[in-house]
């Protein structure tokens, strides 16, 4: 990258800095569509089938893969020079090293996002943000530290600086299944006005995505909140009678014991 911001200054240079290194380029992968119907990786619908569980077994001259729940049905290992037909890679992440990027030319990251729920989006980006806006200020790590580890709260494999830096870490694949350490609820909507309760200025809208109960200790997090912890919050249903838990799907409130914002996400610990 280095090298072509020294050819051509004048143009915008974007590097993929965070998220799953896809087993394929450019829109060549077919096996997602194979295996699942109508699930085409080429348009944005990918069941990320490369990281399905696979045994290997023997056929005359090869070896081949087993499906977990397709017993019987064989997919040959075809291997040539530098590539192999499925393999489930380690996940990207740069964060460490923005500085280097910059020093190459980089003008904008790019991080997954696509069939990501709002909470990876919020949380990583939100780190590297902060990251970002600490190296144009100069300040040390320690500043947004905190944000970084928030990094590993979410959905993930193991981390790789991918081919940035060569190839030995990024060819050796992944050997742990998704790690994380918190579960995404839902999200704190608009407040709602009128509501008859002593404090209605604190009430909102409730974005439910997995099921929130009453006494469950639970976190906001925030563009510039690390994360608030409440145990005190109360749920309401539609007609704003108080309850013991709101499901996703169904219209419910929020009054929080902390102050809590429209756009806040809301998680717990797993």
């Amino acid at each position: 990258m280095g090298e072509i911001k020294v050819r051509y200054p004048d143009l915008e240079i974007e590097a993929f800095v965070h998220g799953a290194m896809c087993m394929a380029y450019s829109g060549r992968c077919f096996l997602s569509s194979f295996l699942a119907i109508d699930r085409s990786a080429n348009k944005g619908d990918c069941s990320h089938t490369c990281r399905w569980k696979y045994r290997v077994t023997e056929l005359p001259g090869t070896l081949a893969l087993e499906e977990e729940k397709r017993p019987g049905e064989l997919f040959p290992i075809i291997e040539g020079d530098n590539f192999t037909t499925i393999l489930s890679s380690k996940d990207l992440c740069m964060i460490d090293h923005l500085a280097a990027l910059q020093d190459a030319g980089v003008d904008s990251l790019k991080i997954e996002g696509r069939m990501k729920s709002i909470y990876y989006a919020a949380v990583v980006t939100r780190a590297y943000r902060k990251a970002l806006d600490a190296l144009a200020a100069g300040e040390p790590v320690g500043h947004w530290a905190s944000y970084r580890e928030e990094l590993f709260s979410v959905s993930h494999r193991e981390f790789s600086t991918g081919f940035f830096f060569g190839r030995e870490d990024i060819q050796v694949p992944t050997e742990k299944s998704y790690m994380r350490t918190h579960l995404f609820l839902g999200s704190v909507g608009e407040p709602v006005e009128g509501a008859p309760v002593e404090d209605h200025a604190g009430m909102f809208r409730l974005d439910c995505k997995n099921q929130i109960s009453a006494g469950t200790a639970i976190e906001f997090i925030g563009p510039d909140i690390l994360f608030l912890e409440d145990r005190e919050f109360r749920l309401f249903d539609e007609h704003l009678n108080e309850v013991q838990k709101a499901d996703h799907g169904k219209v419910c409130y929020i009054l929080p014991s902390v102050p809590a914002k429209p756009g806040y996400i809301i998680r717990k610990s797993i």
